[in-house]
């Protein structure tokens, strides 16, 4: 009866934890960003998979691998090893059949199988969250007949409890993140810092579990969650801590978001109040560091240029803390930050950074550039006090601050007063990504520039 009220077989695996064989599917990840978005095959990639069968399909932002735009990126969950994973860059329209068609026979002969179960990592999981579930961590109080149900079934390992309102978590669902290691974070206090961003300082709920990427490299997280009482799928985004990752270490992060009016995961989010859990995967490397590329490189560079916008500034401030390095103080960087007017972010640590310059060392700049507010948009936090111009100047005398877009004739001069070859690290919002790496491709530098492009 069980098994029929879950809509299919489930395939048995250690610690009493079910796996529905319905949902044994590839996945299909399909790039948008800014350049592999212009190629336009995800519409083709869904039509073609809904033919097909046993294929989900994801739009994703940029994957970091836009040399070789457009990418796709093709998982299978198989037993005990990490996900099958299928990587394809310079995709043409004319093959896409053919790896839809792989993805779905595949996922076909795995389910007939019957052998597939989680990797240990998630079986491990599961019984983490089952435990919490027994011992009623975190969950609504309920009568006895319904926990001896939820123990029977073992299906809503993750489900817990909003700490403020008493109602179900909308963290999770009974469909778990795929692959990685997963956990959950308590939401201790939220920092207003804008009209439009807020801090979110979290404490990990199992601290010894969180376990940093190897090697020097900046870092993000993923936030997962269930949105909406009729959704089936979790709900992902991607955020680049303000934290270190000794605080990591010591269970403590610190996210920067901005709360777009019509964005999914952040509208849920500034819902969200102290006390509530949030599930986040473990960190995942942004850049590997000194080459400050997706993928190693050896590439030699004599100065770093970094162009963000918005809270593009985070991934920034990770590249400065590592270019602190006794190893890599010989390098200049320029920062260049464009923000609008009511959403100035990281003023203060921006500035600390810069005037560290003037006690020797390694040569840094950093330059705000202020434009215009959102118009008639209503901000997130109307509340929150908008410093003057004025007040900025007076305030922060590391930063040399400019009205207006970041021009092309501006970027120009920053690019020329830099040793050659440059490194350059553009992380914003995708059209200003795309201006900007139009600027630096017609500039007189463009032959000396290595760049790496980020989607904020």
């Amino acid at each position: 009866a069980i098994s029929q009220a879950l809509g299919g077989p489930r395939a048995v695996t250690p610690f009493g934890c079910t796996v529905n064989q319905a949902d044994m599917t590839s996945r299909i990840e399909v790039c948008t960003g800014h350049k592999c978005g212009r190629f336009k095959l995800a519409k083709d990639i869904e039509d073609l998979a809904k033919e097909a069968g046993d294929c989900k399909v994801k739009r994703t932002g940029c994957m970091g691998k836009c040399m070789g735009a457009p990418n796709i990126k093709v998982t299978l969950r198989v037993g005990e090893s990490r996900p099958l994973e299928d990587r394809y860059s310079r995709m043409r329209r004319e093959g896409l059949a053919q790896i839809v068609k792989k993805a779905s026979d595949q996922a076909k002969a795995h389910r007939k199988s019957g052998l597939f179960k989680p990797c240990y990592r998630e079986r491990l999981f599961n019984a983490f969250v089952a435990f919490r579930q027994k011992r009623g961590w975190g969950l609504p109080k309920t009568s006895k007949a319904q926990s001896i149900a939820v123990n029977q079934t073992s299906i809503d390992f993750s489900k817990g409890s909003d700490n403020i309102t008493g109602k179900e978590s909308e963290t999770t669902s009974d469909v778990q993140p795929e692959g990685g290691k997963h956990t959950y974070w308590r939401i201790d206090k939220v920092d207003i810092v804008s009209k439009w961003s807020a801090i979110y300082r979290c404490t990990s709920m199992a601290p010894p579990e969180n376990v940093l990427v190897p090697g020097r490299q900046t870092w993000h997280v993923q936030l997962f969650a269930k949105i909406g009482d009729n959704s089936e799928d979790l709900v992902r985004r991607e955020y680049t801590p303000i934290s270190t990752t000794k605080q990591w270490e010591q269970g403590k992060c610190d996210l920067l978001v901005k709360i777009y009016p019509d964005g999914e995961m952040t509208s849920w989010l500034r819902t969200k109040r102290p006390g509530h859990e949030l599930l986040f995967s473990n960190p995942r490397a942004t850049l590997q560091v000194p080459s400050l590329t997706v993928d190693a490189s050896l590439e030699a560079f004599s100065s770093v240029l970094l162009v963000v916008g918005g809270t593009g500034i985070t991934a920034a401030l990770q590249v400065l803390e590592q270019y602190c390095n006794a190893d890599m103080q010989g390098i200049p960087v320029t920062l260049i930050y464009s923000c609008r007017r009511d959403d100035v972010l990281m003023a203060q640590a921006i500035d600390t950074w810069a005037l560290a310059s003037s006690q020797g060392g390694q040569s840094r700049k950093a330059i705000l550039a202020l434009t215009d507010t959102m118009g008639s948009a209503s901000p997130s936090f109307p509340f929150a006090i908008a410093p003057e111009r004025s007040e900025l100047d007076k305030t922060f005398s590391g930063l040399r601050i400019i009205d207006g877009r970041v021009s092309e004739d501006f970027l120009f001069g920053e690019l020329v007063a830099l040793p050659k070859p440059i490194r350059t690290v553009v992380c914003g919002p995708e059209a200003m990504n795309v201006a900007v790496e139009s600027m630096l491709g017609n500039s007189p530098c463009a032959a000396s520039l290595l760049i790496t492009v980020l989607e904020a």
